[in-house]
């Protein structure tokens, strides 16, 4: 080995050699180089840090779809989906698609359920005219005073009182529009109603043909579609409002005008004297023979009459059932008009084809307009006050609803030399030497 030393000032370099390996040479480390700008290769990766805090909350994404609802136990009931779960639904009604053999009973419940008719409709079809007492073309807001015996007169369009009292001096009364006395559940949606007040003595022990009552003749043309005496007959159901000073019993009767007579009786109990109480009945259909019912049109169909007093001989028939119309009242009739100040009011009537009236709540919302009621009215009775008539000529005028029939004209007060005639219906003529005043009327009532 060959061994050099080289010194230059402070610095020595030495060599060594060997001569079968390799030199070295060392010196004194000098000042360092620019730097590369060439990155070096990455690093190896380290090792991972600590998690980070979470983030906030995404939105809710879509609904998926519904999974399989498993079906409800195979025992034969009802079942209806509630809270996840299945639970038995005894009132569940089933859908049928086969004719049903249903009970009459069951029949008007189901009309009871549907309850879909709009009430002026019904109202429309009420067969009884003027149910709420307010149109009276005749006396208006006066009473009718008078003696009831042996009388039938109309008091009020549509309605007359019957009356056959043996002491009419104790029989002196009031009768006629009046507005409902109390407190009425109706409120003021019906304002009129009928009244009958005695102001004599009263009948407190009736002869055995006394008879007070109120009733509605209906023609023909408004009750046919019910069809009494044929097989299909309907029934058909009367609904009222009625206040009276004493409790008891009530006849209330539908009758026939027709080759036989026939009437079906049914018992209204008054539960509470001066009290509004609402009832409903319901008269079954009579198929004996349609000649029993059937008329003309134009004539009398049947008749509607409550009944307030009658006496022994009257009161033999029997309730429920149809026969042969001899009387008028069950042996449970109370006498409603025994003493002074005794009354009776009426009102809310209404007769409808089936099973079913208005309800309480319903009955003050069924009601025909006014000016429909009225139209009714006319074909029955008209009035004209203070009709002009020129001097020394005829005057036609014409009538704007059509009469039942061909009326009787009456003018009053009677004028010399004014003369009033009848042709038609539709129309009547009037001739005045004079300026007429005072009042006429068509009448073409049954």
């Amino acid at each position: 080995m060959t061994e050099i030393t080289v010194q230059s000032g402070s610095n020595t370099v030495e060599v060594s050699a060997q001569d079968d390996t390799e030199t070295i040479i060392t010196g004194e480390i000098g000042p360092p180089g620019p730097q590369s700008t060439v990155p070096g290769p990455a690093g190896p990766v380290g090792p991972p840090g600590a998690t980070g805090a979470q983030g906030p909350v995404g939105p809710v994404g879509p609904v998926g779809p519904q999974g399989i609802i498993a079906d409800a136990t195979s025992d034969g009931q009802y079942y209806s989906r509630r809270n996840a779960a299945w639970a038995v639904s005894p009132s569940a009604v089933a859908v049928q698609y086969t004719a049903q053999s249903l009970t009459a009973a069951e029949q008007l419940q189901a009309r009871v359920n549907i309850d879909a008719s709009p009430l002026h409709a019904l109202a429309f079809n009420n067969i009884i005219i003027n149910g709420n007492f307010r149109i009276d073309q005749e006396y208006g807001d006066n009473y009718f005073a008078g003696n009831w015996i042996n009388y039938n007169s109309y008091f009020m369009d549509q309605w007359w009182e019957y009356g056959t009292v043996a002491s009419p001096g104790s029989a002196n009364f009031r009768v006629g529009r009046a507005v409902p006395p109390g407190s009425p559940p109706f409120g003021g949606a019906i304002n009129n109603c009928f009244s009958a007040d005695m102001t004599g003595a009263g009948i407190a022990s009736p002869s055995a043909n006394d008879l007070i009552a109120l009733g509605q003749t209906i023609e023909f043309s408004r009750f046919k579609h019910i069809g009494m005496g044929y097989s299909s007959a309907q029934s058909v159901t009367v609904g009222f409002w009625i206040y009276c000073s004493r409790t008891g019993t009530m006849c209330v009767l539908l009758a026939s005008d027709g080759t036989v007579d026939r009437v079906y009786i049914k018992e209204v109990v008054i539960a509470a004297a001066n009290t509004w109480q609402y009832v409903t009945l319901t008269f079954p259909p009579d198929t004996t023979t349609p000649a029993n019912w059937e008329v003309a049109d134009n004539a009398v169909g049947a008749f509607l009459m409550f009944i307030f007093t009658a006496g022994a001989t009257r009161k033999t028939e029997t309730a429920d059932n149809w026969r042969t119309w001899v009387q008028y009242a069950t042996a449970a009739q109370t006498n409603f008009f025994q003493a002074v100040n005794d009354a009776v009011y009426i009102t809310g009537v209404t007769m409808l084809p089936g099973e079913r009236a208005p309800t309480a709540a319903m009955s003050p919302l069924f009601q025909r307009a006014r000016s429909e009621e009225e139209a009714l009215c006319h074909r029955y009775y008209q009035a004209f006050p203070n009709l002009i008539v020129p001097i020394g000529g005829w005057q036609t005028k014409l009538i704007g609803t059509i009469m039942r029939a061909t009326p009787t004209i009456t003018h009053s007060p009677a004028v010399a030399g004014f003369t009033v005639a009848s042709a038609h219906p539709m129309a009547f003529g009037s001739y005045g030497d004079t300026h007429a005043g005072g009042t006429t009327t068509l009448n073409a009532r049954m």
